[in-house]
Formats: structure tokens, C-alpha cells, sequence
């Protein structure tokens, strides 16, 4: 009498279990479908062309980091043609146009960051693409 409660309790038990595993396992199932379908990333990457979409695969991002390197190789390309022009310039002689002080006098300033401690005393800093 015993042993048949005993082999019933078993048998319940591996019965509940079994089914907790079923259920457990669809649920992982269920929510590893879900994120795959998901339009945006769990992660928290952002940016134009951070969002799931059907481009972010490698040859997606093969794509994107070439169009950046051109991006990059056109800039410098660009900053390399303006230094040399300025350099002809300079070579050629002054302007023919030069500003007046009182031109500048407009309030257009740019800040410069340079580490250590600046003097206290009025700083002029020239930028070598524009001539005076």
C-alpha cells in the first residue's frame, strides 16, 4: 500500500515536472522568437543605421565602415588641397583684399583649448588656413 503511494507520488512528481519543463522551454523558445523579430536592438546602440534593420548584417556593415573610410579619406583630401592653397597664396603675395581690423571687430571669435594655464593677459591665436 505503501509503495503504491509511493510510486504515485513519484510518478505525479515527474509528471509536474516534466511539464514545468515544457512550459519553461516554450517560453525560451517564445521570447528568443520575439527578440529575434524585434526591429530594434536590446542592446543600446544608436545611430542611423543602428536599428535592426535588414542592412545591419555583415555586408551591411562592411558598407557602412567603407562609406566612412571615404567619408574620412574625403575630408582629408579636402583639409590637404586647402593647406596647399593657402600655401600658394602665400607664395604669390598678400591679398589683394585685405581686412581691416574693424572688419573682425564683429564679435566673431573662436574659443581654443590648449592644456595648462593660459596668461592673464589678451591672446591672439592665428590660424595658419586664413591669411591675415
Amino acid at each position: 500500500m505503501y509503495i503504491v503511494a509511493l510510486i504515485g507520488g513519484i510518478s505525479a512528481a515527474v509528471t509536474v515536472g516534466l511539464i514545468s519543463v515544457g512550459i519553461g522551454w516554450y517560453t525560451l523558445h517564445k521570447k528568443a522568437k520575439a527578440a529575434a523579430d524585434v526591429d530594434y536592438p536590446a542592446y543600446g546602440v544608436t545611430g542611423p543605421y543602428a536599428g535592426g534593420h535588414k542592412d545591419s548584417s555583415p555586408s551591411g556593415d562592411n558598407r557602412l565602415a567603407q562609406s566612412a573610410q571615404m567619408y574620412h579619406y574625403q575630408h582629408q583630401k579636402q583639409q590637404i588641397i586647402a593647406m596647399e592653397n593657402h600655401n600658394n597664396v602665400d607664395k604669390n603675395g598678400p591679398h589683394s583684399e585685405a581686412e581691416s581690423e574693424d572688419e573682425n571687430e564683429e564679435g566673431d571669435y573662436t574659443v581654443y583649448e590648449c592644456p595648462g594655464l593660459a596668461p592673464t593677459g589678451e591672446m591672439e591665436v592665428k590660424n595658419p588656413l586664413f591669411a591675415d
